[in-house]
């Protein structure tokens, strides 16, 4: 089974995903595990929205 959810409430994406999309203008910017986006790999996407986790 599989859900789309669209929200800009990223830690609440992080806590109900197994897998995150992050799209921009269009174009996925970033993919990967929950995760993955507290470690350094998505560093510069957590820097665009403005996350300390």
């Amino acid at each position: 089974m599989a859900v789309l959810l669209v929200d800009h409430n990223v830690r609440r994406v992080v806590a109900m995903s197994d897998f995150i999309y992050v799209l921009s203008l269009g174009e996925i910017t970033a993919s990967g595990t929950p995760e993955d986006f507290q470690g350094d790999l998505h560093a510069q996407v957590k820097e665009w929205l403005g996350i300390n986790f």
